[in-house]
């Protein structure tokens, strides 16, 4: 073999072993995974949020509506109130930091010698950040509270909450694949049970459904129930696959 011919063959080898690096360098450099999609444990994961009082979820606004409930009510009967205000909210500790600012109406009918209700509704818009997920998200509500087994909202012990509830956005899973995607999360809140004094949530159900997207054009869509078992637990019921809900932080497991 000449010198030249060795040569050649070797100028031939670099540049493969060149083209080949070339190559790679190129898939590295879009580490994005479009195939990627949410998981029914990143979508419970944005549902848990959702309802938790660290995220200024659900359980934050029946607690704001029990205190509306205590303390802008008339007391004679046949009376009613309309009222609307705006509040900022930030809350923030071990779990997290969550602001938002909202916007709440409610109109209270004592309904003659028939048990009191207050329709009351609200529009909220902020971000949340926490250890499982962030985002940035606005909610609406109208619900119809009811006073049981008392003659006026204030004097109740407990209120019952029956409506809708919708939350849309976009999170960011901090965990397993790290999913971005947006989604709208809607609530449908029957004979839900508040107590008036602790404005914590007692016992009810909440159908909810999740959909969306991931950044990558997946999209998802999941639908399940959420049982209320105490002031700080739910059960949340999935596409069929079941979690449990710590309602102040929005942790699932």
């Amino acid at each position: 073999m000449t010198f030249k011919l060795l040569l050649s063959r070797l100028q031939i080898a670099v540049l493969m072993i060149g083209l080949a690096a070339a190559a790679t360098g190129c898939k590295n450099d879009d580490p994005t995974d479009t195939s990627a999609t949410v998981t029914t444990d990143d979508a419970a994961d944005a549902v848990a949020a959702s309802l938790s009082a660290d995220a200024s979820g659900v359980s934050t606004q029946t607690a704001d509506a029990a205190a509306v409930a205590s303390g802008s009510v008339p007391a004679a009967k046949g009376e009613s109130v309309q009222a609307d205000t705006t509040v900022t909210k930030t809350r923030s500790n071990n779990n997290g930091v969550s602001s938002y600012s909202y916007s709440l109406t409610y109109t209270y009918t004592q309904n003659g010698a028939a048990q009191p209700s207050m329709n009351f509704g609200y529009t909220a818009t902020g971000q949340y950040s926490l250890p499982r997920v962030s985002s940035n998200d606005n909610s609406t509500a109208a619900w119809t509270l009811t006073a049981l087994n008392a003659a006026s909202l204030s004097a109740a012990a407990e209120i019952k909450v029956d409506g809708s509830y919708t939350r849309n956005g976009s999170q960011t899973s901090k965990v397993r694949s790290l999913n971005s995607f947006t989604s709208a999360i809607s609530y449908n809140l029957t004979d839900v049970v508040v107590n008036r004094v602790s404005r914590t949530l007692k016992s009810g159900t909440m159908v909810v459904s999740i959909s969306g997207s991931t950044t990558g054009g997946q999209a998802f869509s999941y639908n399940g129930t959420i049982t209320i078992n105490s002031s700080v637990s739910a059960t949340l019921v999935l596409n069929g696959v079941t979690y449990n809900i710590n309602i102040t932080t929005g942790t699932v497991a």
